[in-house]
């Protein structure tokens, strides 16, 4: 496993053309703050695991882009420490089958995990989240913003988990999904396992078709019914750009998104 000790600012590139399989372990070092960009990209079918691990008072955003032609098997495993922030955007929109593995682990106490995951799928996507309080004093928000188009199929799984001891903890989750065709599929899977009374948590879940009316009233103000669902799904993903707090990445993700959709 190739280890990279970051910096405050990283860019990483795993070319599936180069490579069948990829394994990287991300180190944010104590009490710094870190921004990585990391993109998934060539031709071929790949396999990619990466491991990060913030160290105590780090904090680290992560913006995840897959470009791969190709069906990509991700596994990704995150680990928290005391007083640590992860913040972290997945953006899956290319038309290529998935399968996300994502496991979180609030090891130590005031850690803090913020996540949202923009899907667009017009194949096969299953995404399956975990997240592990083991810690008191530690706070999970899992976000994840589905499209899906045509034939296509998307599984999303997420389970929050507050152990005994884990006092004062906040998890909660929210998964959205629209089906774009009466021949698109989408699944949501929530689950909550609480073992812990003095905490809080909650899930919540939306699956369905655009709203018709909103359709019609958007085609009244001139826009064709391909026009306004384009719109829809636009804004159905966008909520993936608010975590990251920088102007040129948020641009660059909403750009990301209008072109897929398109």
């Amino acid at each position: 496993m190739n280890e990279i000790q970051l910096e405050k600012n990283a860019r990483l590139k795993l070319d599936s053309d180069k490579g069948k399989s990829f394994s990287l372990k991300l180190v944010a070092p104590e009490r710094g703050e870190y921004k990585v960009v990391l993109t998934v990209e060539g031709h071929q079918d790949v396999k990619v695991q990466i491991d990060t691990c913030l160290k105590d008072d780090a904090s680290l955003t992560v913006l995840l882009i897959n470009h791969n032609e190709g069906k990509v098997s991700l596994q990704e495993n995150y680990e928290l420490n005391t007083n640590s922030r992860l913040q972290l955007a997945e953006v899956q929109l290319s038309p290529f089958d998935l399968e996300l593995s994502s496991v979180s682990t609030l090891q130590g106490q005031g850690g803090e995990l913020t996540t949202r995951t923009a899907i667009l799928a017009d194949c096969r996507k299953q995404i399956s989240q975990d997240v592990y309080h083991k810690a008191p004093n530690t706070t999970a928000h899992v976000n994840n913003y589905g499209v899906v188009r045509g034939t296509g199929r998307c599984e999303v799984v997420v389970r929050n988990t507050i152990e005994r001891g884990c006092f004062r903890s906040s998890t909660h989750q929210t998964s959205r999904i629209l089906t774009n065709d009466k021949t698109a599929v989408g699944k949501i899977l929530p689950i909550l396992y609480i073992d812990e009374n003095d905490v809080q948590a909650s899930h919540a879940a939306s699956l369905g078709q655009p709203d018709e009316s909103q359709l019609f009233y958007m085609q009244t103000r001139g826009l064709s019914r391909n026009e306004a669902l384009k719109l829809i799904i636009v804004g159905y993903l966008l909520p993936v750009t608010e975590i990251i707090d920088d102007a040129d990445l948020n641009e660059m993700l909403r750009k990301e998104i209008e072109m897929k959709v398109a």
